[in-house]
C-alpha cells in the first residue's frame, strides 16, 4: 500500500470542513469520511483536499481469523447488520435513513483506519472496491447482503449517505450527518460455511467546520451577484471573492498592483488555498522578502456537480462571463490594480490548476501568467485512455471505475463535474452524458466535446495559438508529482512536451510528490514565478525577485 512519508490522511480528528488532514501536508482533497469538525486536495489530482472522519470502530480490527478454513472458489455472499454505535445514540438527533454503501478493507488498511489514518492512494483504491446497497434505515439494525470475491481477507465499510453527498464527503466537503462504521472482525470468504455473519456498526458522524476562513486586518470577504452561474442546477448565485491586499496597500495609496486569482480544488471555495497553503501569509513573507507585491483573489466556483470547470453550461451556468466580465472587473473597480492581461496571473491547486492552464489558454489576453500545481490531467485524452493507447479509445480501470462509481452513488462528483461542464444534455435524467459507455469502456460521440475542453486541444488551434505564444511565452508554471494519487502525472506531461513543440516557453516542474504534498512550499514556487513574469509587481526600492524552484 502506497505511504509516502508524512503523506497520511489524519481522518481522526480535523478542523477544515472541506478537506481531509495531511499531517506535514495538506488537509487536502480525496475521499473521506470525518469524525470532528475538519483541505485538500488539494492537489491534485487534485485534486483529487475530502468531518466524519473514515476511521474504525473502538477497537483495532483483527486481521487474522480464529476460525477452521476450507477452500473455496468465485464469488462468496456475506450476510449481517448495520446499525447505530451506541456512541452515537447519546449524541445530537441522527439521521437515520440513507443510501447504504459497503466496501472491503484489506486488513493493513484496517490496521490504518483503526488508527485513524489512511493514505490518499488506499483511498482511490477502494473505489472499485464499493457496492450501492440501497435505501435503509439504521434506527435499527439494518440487514444487507455482499458478494465478494473468494480468497479475500475483508474488513468491511460501511458508508451512510443520508445528504446525497456522498463523493464529496469522501473528498473532506460536504455531507454532514452522513455516518461511517467498519466491521470489528475480519471476514475471510474461505471459511467454513456458513459464513459468520456481519456486524457493523456506525461510529462516526460527519460533522463540518463553519468557521468564517475569510479574515485578517488586510482580508475582505466581498460578494458579487452572479445570475449567470445558476444554470438549471440551480447554483448559488451570490458568489464569494476572498480578497487579500499587500503589506504596502494603506500606506502606499497612490501606488497600484498586479493581481493573483487564485481558483479553488473540487469542492473548494475561495478561502481553499488560504487555509492549505497559506497564499495570504506567503505573498506577504515574498513582498517582504523580494520587495515585490500583489492582491490575491480567491475565488468561490463551487457548484450543485462539485465545481466548474470555466465552461459555458446550460448545466452548471455561464462560468466564462462570470470570470471575465464579473469578477474581473470588479476588483479592478473597488482595488487600485494594474487593470491589464500582462499584470494578472492564475493560481490554482488540483481543479484550480487545471482551470487556471485552460483559462488563460482560452483568453491569453485578459491573464498573463499562469501558476499551477497538480492541475487535473491538461491532456485529457492520456488520461482517459492511458498514454499510447488513444487510438483504442477505452477508457483506463481506474477512470471507468470512478465514472461508474459516481453514477451509482448520485449526488455532486468529480466526473460529474467534467460532464455537467462538457456533455450537457437535457435528454438525459441527470442533465448530462458521460463520454464513454460505462460498462465496456469506449468512448462514445460525448468523448469529442470532451477533448474539445481539453488545454492540449487548445494548443492545436491554429487560430489561438499565436496569441498563446505571444501572451504566455515563459509565463506559464506547472508542477507534477509522479506520485500522484489520480493518476495525472502522465497527462500533465504530455501536455508539457505539446508545450514545447509549439515553441511555448515554459517551467515545469516534475517531482517524486503525491497530489497535494508540502503545501506551503509549493505555494512559495507558484507565487515566486508568478511576482517574477507579472508586470509592475516590483517596489521602487526592490531587487530583482528570486527565481521559482525547478
Amino acid at each position: 500500500m502506497y505511504k509516502p512519508s508524512g503523506s497520511f490522511i489524519d481522518f481522526s480528528s480535523s478542523s477544515n470542513p472541506f478537506f481531509l488532514r495531511l499531517p506535514g501536508t495538506i488537509p487536502s482533497l480525496p475521499f473521506v469520511l470525518s469524525v470532528a469538525p475538519l483541505a485538500t486536495r488539494s492537489s491534485s489530482l487534485v485534486v483529487l483536499a475530502f468531518a466524519l472522519a473514515l476511521a474504525a470502530c473502538g477497537n483495532r480490527p483483527s486481521s487474522s481469523s480464529t476460525a477452521s478454513r476450507v477452500g473455496r472458489r468465485g464469488p462468496v455472499e456475506l450476510r449481517g447488520t448495520v446499525a447505530l454505535d451506541r456512541a452515537l445514540r447519546g449524541g445530537p438527533p441522527l439521521r437515520t435513513r440513507g443510501k447504504l454503501v459497503l466496501g472491503r478493507l484489506g486488513s493493513r488498511e484496517a490496521d490504518d483506519a483503526a488508527d485513524g489514518y489512511l493514505t490518499l492512494r488506499t483511498i482511490l483504491d477502494m473505489i472499485p472496491r464499493l457496492t450501492v446497497v440501497g435505501d435503509v434505515d439504521v434506527s435499527r439494525p439494518a440487514p444487507f447482503r455482499l458478494a465478494i470475491p473468494a480468497a479475500r481477507d475483508a474488513h468491511l465499510l460501511a458508508l451512510l449517505d443520508v445528504t446525497g453527498e456522498l463523493v464529496p464527503s469522501l473528498f473532506g466537503a460536504g455531507g454532514e450527518g452522513n455516518l461511517m462504521g467498519v466491521a470489528r472482525e475480519a471476514y475471510v470468504s474461505s471459511w467454513v460455511d456458513p459464513l459468520p455473519a456481519v456486524e457493523i456498526r456506525l461510529s462516526h458522524r460527519r460533522t463540518l467546520d463553519r468557521r468564517e476562513h475569510c479574515t485578517g486586518t488586510r482580508t475582505r470577504l466581498l460578494r458579487v451577484d452572479a445570475p449567470e452561474v445558476a444554470g438549471t442546477l440551480g447554483n448559488e448565485t451570490s458568489r464569494r471573492l476572498c480578497v487579500h491586499v499587500p503589506p504596502s496597500y494603506e500606506t502606499s495609496p497612490d501606488r497600484r498592483y498586479p493581481v493573483v486569482y487564485v481558483l479553488p480544488t473540487l469542492f473548494g471555495d475561495d478561502t481553499v488555498l488560504f487555509r492549505y497553503g497559506h497564499v495570504d501569509r506567503v505573498a506577504d513573507r515574498l513582498a517582504n522578502e523580494l520587495g515585490r507585491e500583489l492582491i490575491v483573489v480567491g475565488v468561490d466556483s463551487s457548484t450543485r456537480a462539485g465545481n466548474s470547470y470555466y465552461a459555458t453550461s446550460a448545466v452548471t451556468g455561464d462560468w466564462t462571463r462570470f470570470l471575465q466580465s464579473r469578477v474581473v472587473p470588479l476588483i479592478d473597480a473597488r482595488y487600485r490594480t494594474h487593470a491589464r492581461g500582462s499584470a494578472r496571473a492564475l493560481l490554482g491547486l488540483s481543479t484550480g490548476g487545471f482551470n487556471a492552464v485552460a483559462v488563460a489558454l482560452r483568453d491569453p489576453e485578459s491573464f498573463g501568467v499562469v501558476a499551477s500545481w497538480s492541475p487535473d490531467a491538461l491532456d485529457l485524452s492520456t488520461y482517459l485512455f492511458g498514454r499510447g493507447r488513444e487510438h483504442l479509445r477505452t477508457a483506463t480501470a481506474h477512470n471507468r471505475a470512478f465514472m461508474r462509481f459516481e453514477h451509482a452513488v448520485g449526488g455532486p462528483g468529480q466526473m460529474v463535474s467534467y460532464a455537467a461542464d462538457w456533455s450537457p444534455d437535457a435528454s438525459a435524467p441527470s442533465g448530462f452524458a458521460w463520454p464513454i459507455d460505462l460498462e465496456t469502456g469506449r468512448a462514445n460521440a460525448h468523448w469529442d466535446r470532451w477533448l474539445a475542453a481539453s488545454p492540449s486541444s487548445l494548443l492545436r488551434d491554429p487560430a489561438r495559438l499565436p496569441l498563446i505564444r505571444r501572451h504566455l511565452d515563459d509565463r506559464i508554471y506547472v508542477i507534477a508529482g509522479r506520485n500522484d494519487e489520480f493518476f495525472y502525472f502522465d497527462a500533465n506531461q504530455a501536455f508539457h512536451e505539446q508545450l514545447r513543440a509549439a515553441g511555448i516557453r515554459h517551467t515545469f516542474v516534475a517531482n517524486d510528490d503525491g497530489h497535494a504534498d508540502h503545501g506551503d512550499e509549493r505555494i512559495d514556487a507558484l507565487l515566486r514565478f508568478a511576482l517574477s513574469r507579472l508586470d509592475a509587481a516590483r517596489s521602487r526600492s526592490s531587487s530583482a525577485a528570486a527565481p521559482p524552484p525547478r
